[in-house]
């Protein structure tokens, strides 16, 4: 925002300036202003480049997107894992009687697991094409 800067402090309620931005003819004198602003013991300023002040204001943004991303992501996966247990659970007790036949005719439990796997495996491939 451009304007001027006694109008702008009243219409903020400032008595002071809280920031100041300007353009060095050379950037590579930077370390020769910035040792020079925070030397002068009439000043209490910090000197930083305009990349790193904007990143040290998103810090904390960045930060809670983070916590927030990563906490819905345990919360989502643990309802889908519910939900694929519930499935499945659904599936083998819609079924007993077919394992129960299995097992009766002499299949061991590890073959009829592994049927079961390969059946889900091919059934979700081809609900994918």
């Amino acid at each position: 925002m451009w304007g001027d800067a006694d109008q702008l402090m009243q219409a903020f309620r400032r008595s002071g300036y809280s920031s100041l931005i300007f353009r060095l003819r050379d950037s590579s004198e930077f370390e020769k202003v910035k040792s020079r602003i925070e030397s002068d013991p009439r000043l209490t300023l910090e000197a930083k480049r305009e990349t790193r002040y904007y990143a040290e204001q998103s810090e904390i943004m960045a930060k809670f997107l983070r916590i927030l991303g990563i906490s819905l992501t345990v919360i989502f996966s643990l309802g889908a894992i519910i939900g694929a247990m519930v499935t499945m659970y659904s599936a083998v007790a819609n079924r007993t009687a077919e394992i129960g036949t299995l097992r009766a005719l002499g299949f061991r439990r590890r073959s009829i697991l592994a049927a079961f796997l390969i059946e889900s495996l091919f059934l979700g491939l081809l609900g994918e094409l």
